[in-house]
């Protein structure tokens, strides 16, 4: 039976989700190790084609590691791969799909409504043990960014979190210091990456680093106004009078709709309420969404619905026992995810 100890994840977040089999290609790319062979698939499988209809014959897979979930959004464009392994094993399967991702999207070619700097836009390291510390997770983080810039002479990078040392500045702040929310690469004269060269715009720019496990949840509300979501959005902040405990959020346009997307940061591992909370995080999702209909209705607005994006920290933590135990590289197919 696997042990939880010394397990860690990681989120490869990559600005594609429209052609299943790119998404398909960067996944696969976690969980095979092919020693820089390419294999080539054609890209011409219908939009709803199934994960399981691809397949690559070489290449043996990365040990002890495996992909639990993949989570794709098509008015985004952009997908979530959830990598998880003993910590010391993380970094080949997210160097390994980073590079093919790197390889297939180019952001010249790219549209969507979520913001992003980079093809590879977001690479985060989670601890899911506790003998698993931040430090070592900034460690891994900076040598996954220090080898994708080996790869490619043009990959740049900045660190947050507990790889940007010393100051240790938050994803948050990172974001706005590069303009990820306006979506404009940085100029000579502005921020230089903390590896690699300026960004190209083929490329881009990617965000690496290391912080406690972040929870994405997304409530939809029923109006296309973006103002009526942008109000809602700040009024939920964690930095706003009022705003509820470790929720940081932006409103984004969805399938018609407005979309109240947000990140729900952790609670101590040691914290002693976090018994009673599944979701391990300091705003749970339901009191998300009670407060984001409260703030809906006045607005003569009424909730569609609540979606976790990808896995709470428990279940991320339970699977990846599970997955390792039973050597299931490919998780991710068991739990027949759809691409959404």
């Amino acid at each position: 039976m696997a042990k939880e100890s010394r397990l860690a994840a990681s989120l490869c977040i990559i600005s594609a989700a429209r052609d299943p089999a790119v998404v398909e290609r960067v996944t696969r790319a976690a969980v095979i190790s092919r020693d820089g062979t390419r294999i080539a698939i054609p890209l011409t499988l219908p939009p709803c084609a199934h994960l399981k209809r691809l397949h690559i014959a070489q290449g043996k897979n990365f040990p002890q590691t495996s992909v639990l979930n993949v989570f794709a959004d098509h008015d985004y464009n952009r997908s979530v791969i959830t990598i998880v392994g003993p910590l010391s094993k993380l970094g080949d399967p997210v160097v390994s799909a980073c590079t093919e991702a790197l390889n297939l999207i180019d952001l010249h070619q790219h549209t969507g409504v979520h913001p992003c700097l980079g093809a590879v836009d977001l690479v985060p390291v989670y601890p899911l043990a506790k003998d698993v510390g931040l430090d070592e997770c900034g460690d891994v983080a900076e040598t996954i960014a220090r080898q994708l810039a080996d790869h490619f002479h043009h990959f740049s990078a900045f660190l947050f979190g507990a790889a940007d040392r010393p100051q240790r500045r938050s994803l948050l702040q990172r974001r706005r210091e590069f303009g990820w929310f306006t979506g404009g690469l940085p100029s000579p004269a502005g921020m230089l990456p903390d590896v690699g060269p300026l960004p190209n715009s083929h490329h881009g720019l990617t965000a690496i680093g290391a912080s406690p496990y972040v929870l994405n949840c997304n409530v939809t509300i029923d109006t296309a106004e973006m103002q009526v979501g942008q109000r809602i959005a700040a009024s939920v902040r964690a930095s706003s009078i009022g705003g509820l405990p470790g929720v940081q959020s932006m409103a984004l346009p969805n399938k018609g709709r407005i979309e109240i997307a947000c990140n729900l940061l952790s609670l101590p591992e040691d914290c002693g309420s976090a018994k009673e909370v599944p979701e391990d995080v300091s705003t749970s999702p339901a009191c998300l969404e009670a407060r984001v209909r409260e703030l809906a209705l006045s607005e003569g607005v009424s909730v569609i619905g609540c979606a976790l994006v990808g896995l709470t920290r428990r279940q991320c933590r339970a699977l990846a026992v599970k997955a390792i135990a039973e050597g299931i590289p490919d998780y991710w197919k068991l739990r027949q995810v759809t691409m959404m």
